[in-house]
Protein backbone atom coordinates (compact mmCIF):
# COMPACT_ATOMS: atom_id res chain seq x y z
CA UNK A 1 0.00 0.00 0.00
CA UNK A 2 0.88 3.57 -0.64
CA UNK A 3 -0.85 5.02 2.33
CA UNK A 4 2.97 4.60 4.67
CA UNK A 5 4.68 6.72 1.43
CA UNK A 6 1.79 8.88 0.96
CA UNK A 7 1.71 10.27 4.87
CA UNK A 8 5.26 10.00 5.42
CA UNK A 9 5.02 12.73 2.82
CA UNK A 10 2.18 15.01 3.72
CA UNK A 11 3.67 15.17 7.00
CA UNK A 12 7.43 15.88 5.62
CA UNK A 13 8.56 12.96 7.80
CA UNK A 14 12.19 12.87 6.27
CA UNK A 15 12.67 16.84 7.05
CA UNK A 16 11.78 15.42 11.04
CA UNK A 17 14.39 12.42 10.31
CA UNK A 18 17.42 14.65 8.75
CA UNK A 19 16.89 16.80 11.93
CA UNK A 20 17.11 14.55 14.24
CA UNK A 21 19.76 12.18 12.85
CA UNK A 22 17.83 9.21 12.08
CA UNK A 23 18.43 8.56 8.57
CA UNK A 24 20.64 6.03 9.77
CA UNK A 25 18.68 3.66 11.65
CA UNK A 26 17.90 0.48 10.16
CA UNK A 27 14.51 -0.10 9.61
CA UNK A 28 13.42 3.76 9.26
CA UNK A 29 16.21 5.23 7.77
CA UNK A 30 14.44 3.95 4.17
CA UNK A 31 12.07 7.00 4.79
CA UNK A 32 14.91 9.33 3.87
CA UNK A 33 14.54 7.97 0.60
CA UNK A 34 11.36 9.08 -0.52
CA UNK A 35 11.23 11.39 -3.19
CA UNK A 36 8.27 13.96 -2.15
CA UNK A 37 7.02 15.64 -5.32
CA UNK A 38 4.93 18.92 -4.08
CA UNK A 39 2.55 17.85 -7.10
CA UNK A 40 2.82 13.91 -7.32
CA UNK A 41 0.58 13.02 -10.98
CA UNK A 42 -2.38 11.63 -8.85
CA UNK A 43 -5.30 10.84 -10.28
CA UNK A 44 -6.84 9.41 -13.58
CA UNK A 45 -6.44 5.59 -14.66
CA UNK A 46 -2.82 5.01 -14.98
CA UNK A 47 -2.34 6.15 -11.09
CA UNK A 48 -6.01 3.73 -10.10
CA UNK A 49 -3.95 1.04 -12.67
CA UNK A 50 -0.61 1.34 -10.30
CA UNK A 51 -2.56 1.36 -7.09
CA UNK A 52 -4.69 -1.65 -8.27
CA UNK A 53 -1.61 -3.66 -9.16
CA UNK A 54 0.69 -2.89 -6.40
CA UNK A 55 -1.81 -3.27 -3.29
CA UNK A 56 -1.78 -6.75 -5.07
CA UNK A 57 1.87 -7.10 -5.97
CA UNK A 58 3.18 -5.63 -2.84
CA UNK A 59 0.63 -7.05 -0.23
CA UNK A 60 3.72 -8.79 1.82
CA UNK A 61 5.92 -5.55 1.77
CA UNK A 62 6.26 -5.88 5.88
CA UNK A 63 7.64 -9.21 5.46
CA UNK A 64 9.77 -8.80 2.25
CA UNK A 65 8.80 -7.53 -0.89
CA UNK A 66 8.63 -9.69 -3.59
CA UNK A 67 11.07 -8.88 -6.97
CA UNK A 68 7.61 -8.43 -8.64
CA UNK A 69 6.82 -5.73 -6.36
CA UNK A 70 10.16 -3.80 -6.77
CA UNK A 71 10.70 -3.91 -10.39
CA UNK A 72 7.12 -2.30 -10.84
CA UNK A 73 6.43 -0.41 -7.93
CA UNK A 74 8.71 0.41 -5.41
CA UNK A 75 12.57 1.05 -7.39
CA UNK A 76 12.90 4.72 -8.66
CA UNK A 77 12.82 3.39 -12.12
CA UNK A 78 9.73 1.46 -11.87
CA UNK A 79 6.57 2.07 -13.63
CA UNK A 80 4.08 3.14 -10.79
CA UNK A 81 6.78 4.63 -8.58
CA UNK A 82 5.95 7.98 -9.52
CA UNK A 83 2.55 7.18 -7.79
CA UNK A 84 3.52 6.22 -4.75
CA UNK A 85 3.12 9.07 -2.96
CA UNK A 86 -0.68 9.90 -3.80
CA UNK A 87 -3.41 9.50 -1.51
CA UNK A 88 -4.63 6.06 -1.28
CA UNK A 89 -8.12 5.63 -2.10
CA UNK A 90 -8.52 3.25 0.58
CA UNK A 91 -6.30 3.15 4.45
CA UNK A 92 -5.36 -0.10 5.29
CA UNK A 93 -8.01 -1.20 8.08
CA UNK A 94 -5.83 -0.73 11.27
CA UNK A 95 -9.12 -1.84 13.65
CA UNK A 96 -8.43 -5.03 12.36
CA UNK A 97 -4.59 -5.89 12.57
CA UNK A 98 -4.23 -4.65 16.15
CA UNK A 99 -5.27 -2.61 19.07
CA UNK A 100 -3.37 0.42 21.02
CA UNK A 101 -2.10 -0.69 24.20
CA UNK A 102 -4.88 1.00 26.12
CA UNK A 103 -7.17 -1.31 24.94
CA UNK A 104 -8.60 1.40 22.25
CA UNK A 105 -8.48 0.91 18.27
CA UNK A 106 -6.29 3.03 16.44
CA UNK A 107 -6.94 6.07 14.77
CA UNK A 108 -7.39 5.98 10.89
CA UNK A 109 -3.98 6.75 10.15
CA UNK A 110 -2.72 3.70 12.33
CA UNK A 111 -1.57 5.84 15.22
CA UNK A 112 -2.39 5.26 19.04
CA UNK A 113 -3.53 8.43 20.04
CA UNK A 114 -2.49 7.55 24.01
CA UNK A 115 -0.09 10.18 25.53
CA UNK A 116 2.93 7.45 27.07
CA UNK A 117 3.54 8.34 30.47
Amino acid sequence: SNAARYCACKVNLKEAFDRHHCCSHRTLGPICQYECEPDPPCGGTAAETCETECEEKCKYLAEYPSEDCKTHCLKVDAPCHKYSVCEPSQFPDFASQYICDDGSEPHASGCCLTTLP
